[in-house]
């Protein structure tokens, strides 16, 4: 919640942004407020669910049944600075998949990957409920960082990195 308080009218645009927003490319929420001298106003922002961001960022899992899990963040150096063109990587084990009540598949190792963004971001797709990860952040010339993760119950994992200085 912001108040912001101005002498006089007022006709002017209010752009809701946010370094998560950007992540999940969720487009900024734009809205136009016009109030004349003296009047209060209030400008609100509907953002998507975790649950309609995942089916839209990440589509069906293989057994059609749910949206794929996601891990998002931001890779940072010592300073706190964006790293661009990190790999970003996770692995983690799947026991089974069972679809229409049948075993399908069984002890298996996923892993996805992906390249941070100009920014330092990075969003990757593909996690199964409940995965226990092992994320890793690697560059040429630093030491991979490697941390265990849980993707929570929502699907939905925000994790931001940090390198380690040189």
């Amino acid at each position: 919640r912001y108040e912001l308080a101005i002498d006089g009218p007022l006709a002017d645009t209010i752009v809701f942004e946010h370094p998560r927003l950007r992540l999940y490319r969720a487009v900024d929420r734009v809205q136009t407020i016009s109030l004349p001298a003296g009047a209060r106003g209030q400008a609100n922002v509907i953002l998507p669910s975790y649950a309609t961001l995942r089916r839209r960022l990440c589509g069906l899992n293989e057994t059609k049944t749910d949206s794929q899990g996601m891990a998002g963040g931001y890779v940072r150096d010592a300073a706190g600075n964006p790293v661009a063109n990190a790999h970003v990587w996770a692995t983690w084990q799947i026991l089974w998949i069972e679809q229409n009540g049948r075993l399908v598949s069984t002890n298996q190792q996923r892993t996805v990957e992906t390249d941070t963004g100009s920014d330092g971001s990075y969003l990757m797709c593909g996690f199964t409920r409940g995965a226990q990860i092992t994320a890793k952040v690697g560059m040429a010339g630093q030491s991979t960082v490697q941390e265990k993760l849980v993707l929570p119950a929502n699907m939905v994992l925000e994790h931001d990195f940090r390198l380690a200085a040189r």
